[in-house]
């Protein structure tokens, strides 16, 4: 897949000391090495940027990372948003979005979605995840039907990926209340429902 645009793996998170280290080691571990991480921490007050700065110095992979430590709370939507357009060198870029208390199974995962986007028709992905807080293993399908928010049946589930041209052609005040600020729940549907209805059904794939 040497023609396959670059990964940047966006991981946002606040007080995320129980789950930072395994999220970064996850990624590190990937077979596939053409990816950047964006790691974004929104004011923690427990000690997860230092042990994000410490994971770093340890593993030599300063080339590998760029992270940001917010000075005021800008939650998750805004930090997604903000930081997938600034740290995408390319409008090819693969986006894909890593919460601070997620992390990748296997070591051929960003391998495994890379494998989709050599489609060229393939603009976005998601899948499935499991849920370790209570035992069970939580699967979601493929989507059935028109790709649009009206469709009961649409939900993209984790991992969620897209090519980074996409969020040109998103409106951002859409992303925001009536007081002109982006919206602090719910973020991961806010920014996923435009992104599949600007790709339609033909150019979404669920892995």
């Amino acid at each position: 897949m040497s023609h396959l645009t670059n990964f940047l793996v966006v991981v946002c998170g606040r007080n995320s000391e129980k789950y930072i280290k395994r999220c970064l080691s996850s990624i590190l571990s990937q077979t596939y090495r053409k990816f950047k991480v964006c790691v974004v921490d929104d004011c923690s007050t427990d000690a997860t940027r230092s042990i994000v700065s410490e994971f770093i110095d340890k593993n030599n992979v300063k080339d590998k990372f760029i992270v940001e430590f917010n000075n005021f709370r800008k939650y998750g939507l805004r930090n997604k948003w903000e930081n997938s357009k600034k740290h995408c060198s390319s409008f090819e870029d693969v986006v894909v979005i890593l919460d601070a208390d997620d992390y990748f199974t296997d070591e051929n995962s960003l391998s495994r979605i890379g494998k989709e986007y050599l489609n060229p028709n393939i603009w976005a992905t998601y899948g499935n995840y499991k849920n370790e807080s209570n035992g069970v293993t939580r699967q979601h399908h493929k989507v059935v039907g028109e790709f649009n928010r009206t469709n009961p049946s649409c939900y993209i589930s984790h991992v969620r990926t897209f090519k980074r041209h996409l969020l040109d052609h998103i409106n951002e005040d859409h992303l925001k209340d009536l007081d002109g600020e982006f919206f602090k729940i719910v973020d991961d549907l806010t920014m996923e429902f435009p992104i599949i209805e600007l790709c339609g059904e033909d150019r979404v794939s669920f892995i």
